[in-house]
């Protein structure tokens, strides 16, 4: 069975050929402003996500915990929209069409962009509950070497995620199928390639609300437990008017502001494409709006991380204009060194034998 859906997967004929209806293709006339919008997002997204990875590793000073995760985070917002913006821009550029293959392939490749945000947001969260909650143990409990290890054990459980959802692909039925091949948004997701399969799809349906438990709803449970935690800490040392602590707190609290409206960015449309994904027969979108909403999930995260993270931050906002303004060196531009005044000369040997006999 296996074998025999992987050689349908990489059929190019035209019954395994899947319609997207895409991102705002008609009236056909919008379509070169579409292109150039979402083309100009992509060059932001790799730009900014770019700079932040290079930022981080050239500044030894950031080479810490958080933004060992912040730049993981850059690495996997970069993946989720090179896997979605170049289809989009195809899609608005040529045929409309994609292979099963390709389909398929963006799935998994928008699934794993899901589930490694999710765990590094949820990793980040518990570094700042530990380096605001617990600041004289952070050092030893938080180390560079057990970060690179969350890091790994994040992807590997994230590959092993997207590996079931991809056996799962190869059960469905496509060939000899009489549904239509249309799928009503930008990019493929799991209930779509259910929908338009001959097969009941239960298995996948479940599966897909395992992940979104054991990603989602664990990662936002980790994040409300840290914040909440973080939260009252703040206001407990607010209330005792330790002005060393309130001033750290007030810091943390700006810390944690840029940190939340990560988190909204990224989880409220996550949220939406999850739910509607599920109830879209019951309440029905256009096809544009529908688009638009679920493409946020893996446009807005890249576009504003680098902005919130990077332009709050201090230390790497320092790093960069250093980056950007270093100049040429050259002769001309060196000062000469200041000259220095002649030294005195030596006393006279008399008066040296003067000052050195003992005073009676």
């Amino acid at each position: 069975m296996a074998a025999l859906n992987i050689s349908n997967l990489v059929s190019h004929d035209d019954s395994n050929l899947i319609t997207i209806t895409g991102l705002l293709r008609n009236p056909p006339s919008t379509r070169p402003l579409v292109f150039a919008v979402v083309l100009l997002i992509y060059i932001v997204v790799l730009g900014g996500n770019v700079l932040l990875c290079l930022v981080i590793s050239r500044e030894k000073r950031l080479h810490r915990p958080m933004y060992i995760l912040l730049a993981g985070l850059a690495l996997s917002d970069i993946a989720g929209s090179t896997a979605t913006l170049p289809r989009i821009m195809t899609d608005l550029a040529a045929s409309n069409r994609i292979t099963l293959a390709e389909c398929v392939a963006q799935m998994l490749a928008v699934h794993l962009y899901r589930a490694l945000d999710c765990y590094i947001l949820s990793a980040m969260a518990l570094d700042r509950y530990a380096a605001i909650c617990h600041p004289l143990r952070y050092p030893a409990l938080v180390t560079n070497a057990r970060t690179a290890a969350v890091l790994a054990a994040v992807a590997t459980a994230s590959t092993a995620i997207v590996s079931v959802i991809l056996g799962l692909m190869l059960a469905l039925k496509f060939d000899s199928c009489a549904k239509p091949k249309v799928l009503p948004g930008a990019y493929c997701d799991v209930m779509s390639l259910v929908n338009i399969s001959c097969s009941d799809g239960i298995a996948s349906n479940a599966y897909g609300v395992a992940v979104a438990v054991v990603t989602v709803g664990t990662s936002l449970a980790v994040v409300a437990f840290s914040y909440a935690r973080i939260l009252y800490e703040c206001g407990f040392r607010s209330e005792r008017r330790d002005l060393l602590a309130s001033r750290g707190h007030v810091k943390a609290r700006r810390t944690c502001v840029s940190h939340i409206l990560a988190l909204a960015v990224f989880y409220a449309p996550l949220l939406f494409v999850i739910t509607y994904n599920r109830i879209d027969k019951y309440v029905v979108l256009p096809d544009n709006v529908r688009s638009g909403l679920s493409c946020l999930f893996y446009v807005a995260p890249p576009v504003l991380n680098p902005i919130i993270y990077g332009l709050r931050s201090g230390e790497i906002r320092r790093t960069a204009k250093r980056l950007f303004s270093l100049k040429p060196f050259s002769a001309s531009s060196v000062s000469p060194l200041p000259t220095l005044p002649n030294p005195p000369p030596p006393p006279p040997r008399s008066l040296t034998r003067e000052l050195s006999r003992p005073m009676l």
